[in-house]
């Protein structure tokens, strides 16, 4: 048996904590130190804290309090000691700006655990974050533009566009969105937002990105500049029922998926399922200049067919293959030409 080198108990040798009892040990030397004044900034208009130079998302009070005790106490604890686990309760003001509460210590001190109650303070100033500070003034850090292929969209393309990218981001992060010739400019000032946003234009709609930096002043404090970050977000513009050129075909635009097209090539009379990305690559292209002629079936001879040209007489043979195979004397098509190219297809 063993004795307390404070108050003489004795006490098995496991039990004691640098020669003393666990009573002695937590009266005389402590858990902690010095107890810590705790100090935080809260944003009063959406409840986001400043700790240690980094603006957080709003929380509950008590877990504000709970996840700030947590570091700074770590910082008081004596040595050897390892925090377990840490419990707030009993939040009550003092003042406007202090806020006293108890907190419940779960410390580990070799090899022993300990449970330690400790009433503390906390400071808490008022201040206005960044992104309400950026959303009251209109200043921004980020700018999306996205922007078309094609001048002449579709509205329903743009209000689509609009639709995606406010469903998969937080509003919050939007200063704000406006509607320009050239397509839509969205102002943000959170960065997570931004990559969310970029992510639905590039996944769901084949958008291209461009990056580009305007500095505004230079922070000393930072070490760099500071400025706005433009990303332009080009989409390619397709339609339904339109035609394109791919890899040396016609095509016509059946079905549009998220980042998708189903392509009816007339020539062969088969479906593709083709990625807008192509179109970066330069091997689908919309149909910039269409020319149509009308063609009428005269005559049917085998697996051939003359057709005559409904405006000038000229006459053609066609060999009967795919949806052709179904023309009969008295039919119309259209003879369509694109860029060196020439497919029949049905008369709409």
């Amino acid at each position: 048996m063993w004795f307390c080198v404070k108050c003489g108990k004795r006490v098995p040798k496991e039990e004691l904590i640098r020669g003393y009892c666990i009573d002695c040990f937590t009266r005389n030397i402590g858990l902690l130190e010095r107890v810590p004044e705790i100090k935080l900034t809260v944003c009063p208009k959406c409840g986001s804290w400043l700790y240690q130079g980094e603006w957080n998302l709003p929380l509950p009070e008590s877990e504000i309090l709970e996840s700030v005790t947590r570091h700074e106490l770590r910082k008081y604890l004596v040595k050897d000691a390892e925090l377990q686990a840490l419990r707030v309760s009993n939040l009550e003001y003092v003042s406007f700006n202090t806020v006293k509460f108890n907190v419940v210590l779960n410390v580990l001190v070799n090899g022993r655990s300990l449970s330690l109650d400790h009433e503390l303070t906390a400071r808490i100033s008022r201040k206005q974050c960044p992104r309400c500070v950026a959303r009251s003034t209109g200043k921004y850090n980020y700018l999306v533009q996205i922007r078309f292929t094609e001048k002449d969209l579709p509205g329903e393309l743009l209000r689509g566009v609009l639709s995606a990218v406010l469903a998969h981001v937080d509003r919050d992060g939007l200063i704000n969105a406006r509607e320009v010739p050239e397509g839509v400019d969205l102002e943000l000032d959170d960065i997570s937002t931004v990559k969310k946003i970029l992510d639905v234009l590039h996944k769901k709609y084949a958008a291209r990105i461009n990056t580009s930096f305007r500095a505004t002043r230079y922070d000393a404090h930072q070490g760099r500049w500071i400025g706005v970050t433009t990303y332009v977000a080009r989409i390619p513009v397709f339609s339904e029922n339109g035609i394109v050129t791919y890899r040396g075909r016609i095509g016509l635009v059946k079905f549009m998926n998220p980042g998708k097209l189903i392509l009816w090539f007339p020539s062969t009379d088969l479906y593709e399922e083709i990625d807008i990305k192509e179109y970066w690559r330069g091997l689908l292209k919309p149909a910039s200049r269409i020319e149509r002629e009308v063609y009428t079936v005269k005559d049917i001879n085998g697996d051939m067919a003359l057709l005559e040209n409904t405006s000038t007489g000229d006459v053609k043979r066609v060999k009967l293959k795919g949806w052709l195979k179904n023309l009969k004397p008295g039919d119309t098509v259209n003879l369509v030409k694109v860029d060196g190219l020439e497919t029949f297809t049905p008369r709409s």
